[in-house]
């Protein structure tokens, strides 16, 4: 700790002149302790504002400059007059040179905003490709829906001209037509005096025409046995009176789209197959030897090359050449079924 010698202050750090040793605290030394930091070997030579003004002043009997002095000294300001001349331009161009870091600033920022822009408008075609996907999806769904609309539009056309053909020639005859026509959304309704099924919510030319098809040929349907989805799929259309019932025992699993029906027609008149007897080949007793003699005495060349392959096909087979010597050779036996 010491005295500040201007202001007498006690101080713990200040600064100490080199020339007159006074030890004065940083403001009245005017200059701040991290000035006093930086000075490094140079505080060896530091010296107070006192000492400094008392080395300024002009000491008894100095001599007076010399021209050598004045005329160095002009030079000196010559040259940097020179250097001043070029201030100007220096000063345009740090001008231009500042206009061209603004204008650069100004790209950059419209660079951001165009990779912004950029950015956003690779997510909407990432929607929409994906809206395209999904909607090319729908479209090959729809045209497979218009395509099965297209058959079955096609099947009621030949439906509706065979009933009709059918109704005027034979107009006494009875028919029973059994069959899925794909038409789910049509509500068969029962009506209150009969077996048949009325139906309603029609939609579409199709839908409306299969109905006046029906109306057309005097055909009505019976079915009223709802699938799975509360629907109904096969239809059994007849221009008389039957039953419907669903069956108890199907001859194959039942499919729950389709339920198993078993039709009362008192129209129909059934009648039993007669069986055919089946001929059945004795190959245990067969003579193969005798066989291969057969076939190898047979020119094949000349019997096939000269033939179209059809007719190669029906010599062998429709001839029954192979069969009749199956017969001859092999034995057959005729068995009876019941």
């Amino acid at each position: 700790m010491f005295k500040c010698k201007r202001c007498d202050e006690q101080v713990n750090d200040g600064v100490k002149c080199t020339v007159c040793l006074g030890q004065f605290d940083f403001p009245c030394a005017g200059i701040t302790e991290t000035g006093w930091r930086k000075l490094g070997d140079r505080k060896l030579t530091w010296k107070c504002n006192s000492c400094k003004a008392l080395a300024m002043s002009p000491r008894v009997g100095a001599s007076t400059a010399t021209s050598s002095d004045m005329e160095g000294v002009l030079a000196e300001l010559k040259r940097l007059s020179v250097q001043m001349e070029s201030l100007p331009v220096m000063m345009e161009d740090l001008r231009l040179i500042n206009k061209e870091l603004a204008e650069l600033k100004s790209m950059r920022l419209a660079f951001s905003d165009v990779t912004s822009s950029i950015e956003g408008m690779k997510e909407s075609l990432e929607f929409v490709h994906g809206s395209v996907k999904d909607l090319t999806s729908k479209v090959l769904v729809l045209e497979h829906e218009i395509d099965n609309l297209k058959k079955t539009k096609d099947d009621i056309v030949i439906l509706q001209d065979r009933c009709r053909n059918l109704e005027l020639q034979c107009r006494e005859n009875k028919f029973l037509i059994l069959g899925d026509f794909n038409q789910p959304n049509i509500n068969w309704q029962v009506t209150a005096d009969s077996e048949y099924l009325c139906p309603s919510n029609l939609h579409g030319p199709i839908q409306t025409t299969f109905c006046d098809t029906l109306t057309a040929g005097n055909l009505l349907q019976y079915n009223s046995h709802r699938n799975a989805n509360d629907r109904i799929l096969d239809l059994v259309l007849s221009n008389d009176e039957v039953t419907v019932n669903s069956s108890q025992s199907p001859l194959v699993e039942e499919d729950l789209h389709h339920k198993a029906l078993c039709i009362t027609a008192a129209f129909v008149q059934l009648h039993q197959l007669h069986v055919r007897p089946r001929v059945k080949f004795l190959y245990a007793q067969a003579n193969f030897d005798a066989m291969n003699e057969e076939m190898m005495a047979r020119d094949w060349q000349l019997e096939l090359n000269n033939r179209s392959f059809e007719d190669a096909v029906n010599f062998f087979y429709d001839q029954k050449l192979l069969f009749r010597m199956a017969s001859i050779l092999l034995g057959t036996k005729v068995l009876s079924l019941k």
